[in-house]
């Protein structure tokens, strides 16, 4: 059991965040971070370090996680997160795939609000939560397909560029098959292939 069963000994953060249901949703979280944070790896370590710097800045009760979802996941808003509901239901710790998808809800905070809704940010967010449940032991061929994995460990490699178009179109057909028809189909024209520019910021960790 991580830290002794107590993750609010081992993990503070400021407490601006707030969560809905009390009290199972910030137990929850806080051991998701604990399970980021004492992984120290470098995909995990930038979610931690961004979940905390998030809920720093928030000033406030601005950054709320809810576990309302009923089969879906969402951080289209500033500081808003909606997880599953039957999330809370499972014995902690949190499982490591659960783990992952808080992490990919996370990088959508990191993008714009057109970002988020795109396919180049869908992209970005299962990147890292093919990485980080990596990190943390998960055996992935039970949550994702051997072309994502593989693409995902590709894009997460150091010498990886976001004008590298062939992996960009790689990347395109491969989130577009893994999420079906969507409002992404529509976004495509208002992010081009060509410059993908405007997610530098999360692949330099």
């Amino acid at each position: 059991m991580y830290v002794g069963n107590n993750p609010v000994n081992y993990i503070d953060p400021t407490g601006m965040f707030t969560c809905s249901p009390m009290p199972e949703c910030r137990e929850w979280i806080l051991y998701a971070l604990v399970q980021l944070d004492v992984s120290g790896d470098i995909f995990s370590d930038f979610v931690y370090n961004f979940f905390m710097d998030l809920d720093e800045k928030s000033g406030g009760d601005r950054f709320n996680i809810s576990f309302t979802g009923k089969n879906w996941n969402m951080s289209a808003i500033n500081y808003k997160i909606t997880l599953q509901q039957k999330f809370i239901n499972d014995n902690l710790p949190v499982p490591i795939s659960h783990v992952g998808i808080f992490a990919h809800e996370i990088i959508h905070q990191t993008q714009t609000p057109i970002e988020r809704i795109s396919v180049w940010g869908e992209a970005q967010a299962y990147i890292f939560q093919v990485l980080v449940q990596e990190e943390l032991g998960k055996d992935l061929t039970k949550n994702f397909g051997e072309p994502l994995i593989e693409l995902a460990f590709d894009l997460g490699s150091p010498g990886f560029t976001t004008r590298d178009e062939e992996k960009l179109k790689k990347v395109r057909k491969l989130i577009l098959d893994e999420i079906g028809f969507s409002i992404l189909y529509l976004l495509e024209p208002l992010l081009p292939l060509e410059d993908p520019t405007s997610f530098s910021h999360c692949w330099d960790l």
